[in-house]
């Protein structure tokens, strides 16, 4: 199953959380490290995932939904710039 990295990008933008504090919230230093695994260019690990679900304001499961859903923004509240 493939991981929806746009929904996840769209969550962070929806909240207005920066890469820099989402880099902060997994441990990293820099917010390219962090864009790195929303892009898709780092694997997401299963050890980010309570860090990320906690800085989003969000449980593991229900991150674990977002992250593993097809999400089709066209039917979505959220607007084109937020992805």
């Amino acid at each position: 199953m493939k991981i929806n990295l746009v929904a996840l990008r769209v969550a962070r933008k929806q909240r207005k959380i920066t890469l820099e504090e989402m880099a902060r919230a997994i441990g990293k230093e820099t917010p390219a490290a962090y864009y790195f695994i929303e892009s898709g260019k780092t694997r997401l690990l299963a050890e980010h995932i309570p860090p990320i679900a906690k800085a989003l304001g969000m449980s593991v499961e229900e991150l674990s939904r977002l992250l593993f859903s097809e999400f089709d923004f066209r039917k979505s509240k959220f607007t084109s710039d937020a992805v």
